[in-house]
């Protein structure tokens, strides 16, 4: 690309013409009718509040006024709260008292169910205040989405310095203008990365499209997001079901994050709320790497389906194989702005909240449903099952079904199993869909678009020699002995030559407690990072945890190790059983990088 080239003649010129290709008007920032010091196209913002509101009449000013007073709270309250409160406004939730009943009334901005009663602008070079934006994108005169192009003239220039701009400069000095914002977007050309408003750079994203390869680049590349991402379709959309806030607690402090669908997520969304509100007892398996975000896809699944009147009041039932997950999607489901979903901690409750014909969402473990037989044969109850690779298996998936004989049913997992006894492919996915699966999201993938960042394996080979000549020669003298025949040989040899006998062998398990010991504090604790140790079973845990405090303590170390184990029956169990809130809590420590809890011990299950 020529050095002669500018910024506006390249990269932002052939953006602005794929967004109007893609359905905007464009009208220059220079010939918008609107001053700098103003958030708003006034007169086009007016119109439509006029049009969408008939039976309003005399109260346009009030609501515009509620309108520009929303935007100015990011000068006092924090662009983050202003930007949740206008997202409300935008979806509907604005009121206007009328002065001849004294009732509020609720007035709309945006028609979301007639997208073309509304006027959809892209401009470029607007001003506001001092700062001036590449692009923008208004409906009804509201600016929603704001871009900053750069032209790589150099090897140094790219996507970042457009976000850094966003980020750093603009969502800091001029607030107002992006509390109406769903999105920023930054493009250099060659890649096109968005985000939600005060979203570090680290985690701007970039869309895509799961049914083209994953290594299309360059221009193609930020095509593919344009007509992906911003048409005024998608726009529309994101603003009315998918822009969520979740409040999170870090080093103590709370703060709340915009959250924002990637085209994975958004893809799988959008097929099974079109799936499940067209057909009967529908099913789909949703095939998402670990790490992509599958828990928050469901939220968005059940938000969707939860406000969709062709559903007719359905009940959700979000369903994970323990406890931890379904805390984690409880929480989820909390920020999605529906009302607080019923936790069936116990199989009475869910019996309860089923058979008496509860709507709404209820989260739950599988093992729930264990003995619970029929509870009710409505058609609009739809089955989210998180890691459903899990909790398909055997019984307990069993009486899950038994239970909600016409539930509609999405399985959720990034690691589908395929083989003799189970196949997840074929008990949630649909025949109709490549490779049974609604969905797929990929490691590859994943990998490709910086989503997910590759496993490291680093073999550590711990020596444990078994003198198995030795072992045989005794093992033929004892059989000599007790004069067992050939065939009682054979079957004791199997018996006792398993991966457990190796697996528990006291001094193996003690060698790799050292190597654990000493490989962490060379290569991982100086990096700022802790361990997490996945042994084969609940008995391994005890004895990890005994073996890496006897490492610790004989290297000097006051570090500490905890176990985590989904505790069940055994007395020797008892101990490590813990509460949600004890758990929890372990884990916020471990989580915590000053904390000295830098081991954590689990079974595969936990």
């Amino acid at each position: 690309m020529s050095q002669g080239y500018t910024e506006r003649r390249t990269v932002q010129a052939g953006l602005v013409q794929l967004l109007v290709e893609a359905g905007w008007t464009y009208i220059p920032g220079k010939d918008l009718p609107r001053t700098t010091s103003r958030v708003f196209i006034e007169s086009d913002l007016r119109a439509a509040i006029e049009d969408l509101n008939p039976a309003l009449v005399g109260r346009t000013d009030a609501m515009l006024g509620d309108l520009r007073r929303v935007a100015l709270t990011a000068a006092d309250e924090g662009l983050m709260a202003a930007n949740q409160a206008f997202t409300r406004l935008l979806r509907g939730g604005g009121t206007v008292t009328m002065p001849d009943t004294n009732h509020d009334e609720p007035y709309e901005v945006f028609d979301y169910a007639h997208p073309e009663r509304n006027t959809f602008i892209v401009s470029d070079e607007v001003t506001y205040q001092g700062a001036r934006f590449d692009v923008v994108l208004f409906i009804n005169g509201i600016p929603v989405v704001v871009g900053e192009t750069k032209t790589p003239v150099s090897a140094t220039v790219s996507w970042k310095d457009g976000a850094k701009d966003i980020y750093t400069a603009y969502e800091v000095h001029q607030p107002v203008f992006f509390t109406p914002n769903l999105l920023s977007f930054a493009t250099d050309g060659k890649d096109l990365r968005y985000a939600g408003v005060r979203t570090p750079l680290d985690h701007w994203h970039r869309w895509g499209a799961s049914d083209v390869p994953a290594t299309v680049e360059g221009w193609d590349r930020v095509r593919m997001s344009v007509t992906g991402l911003l048409t005024p379709q998608v726009v529309l959309n994101l603003i009315e079901h998918y822009a969520m806030f979740d409040a999170q607690e870090s080093d103590g402090a709370a703060r709340t994050i915009k959250l924002l669908p990637r085209y994975f997520q958004y893809e799988a969304v959008e097929k099974i709320v079109a799936r499940a509100t067209s057909e009967h007892s529908s099913r789909g398996l949703i095939y998402h790497t670990q790490g992509s975000g599958k828990t928050l896809t469901m939220s968005w699944v059940a938000t969707r389906l939860y406000f969709d009147p062709r559903m007719h009041n359905p009940t959700i039932v979000a369903v994970a194989d323990r406890t931890q997950l379904v805390t984690q999607t409880f929480t989820q489901f909390a920020s999605a702005g529906v009302p607080a979903p019923v936790r069936a901690a116990s199989l009475a409750s869910l019996q309860s909240a089923l058979r008496n014909d509860e709507r709404g969402i209820i989260a739950t473990t599988v093992h729930k449903f264990a003995g619970a037989g029929a509870l009710t044969d409505r058609g609009n109850i739809v089955l989210l099952v998180d890691e459903a690779h899990r909790t398909q298996e055997g019984s307990l998936g069993e009486a899950m079904r038994a239970a909600l004989p016409n539930a509609h049913r999405y399985g959720f997992t990034g690691t589908p199993v395929a083989d003799l006894d189970r196949n997840t492919y074929q008990l949630f996915g649909d025949e109709r869909d490549p490779g049974w699966a609604l969905g797929t999201y990929d490691s590859d993938r994943s990998i490709a678009d910086g989503t997910t960042v590759p496993m490291r394996v680093i073999p550590r080979p711990v020596r444990f020699d078994i003198a198995k000549a030795e072992l045989d020669a005794a093992f033929d003298a004892l059989a000599d002995e007790e004069e067992l025949t050939e065939t009682q040989k054979e079957s004791f040899s199997r018996r006792v030559a398993n991966a457990r006998a190796i697996f528990h062998n006291p001094e193996r398990i003690a060698a790799v407690a050292s190597d654990i010991v000493d490989h962490f504090y060379k290569s991982i604790d100086p990096l700022g990072m802790k361990a997490q140790i996945v042994v084969a079973d609940q008995e391994l845990c005890l004895e990890y945890d005994a073996a890496l405090r006897g490492a610790l303590e004989g290297a000097g170390r006051t570090d500490e190790v905890a176990v985590v184990i989904s505790a069940t029956g055994k007395s020797e169990y008892e101990p490590y059983k813990l509460t949600d809130a004890e758990e929890e809590a372990l884990l916020d420590r471990f989580r915590d990088v000053n904390d000295p809890l830098k081991f954590l011990i689990c079974d595969p299950r936990s």
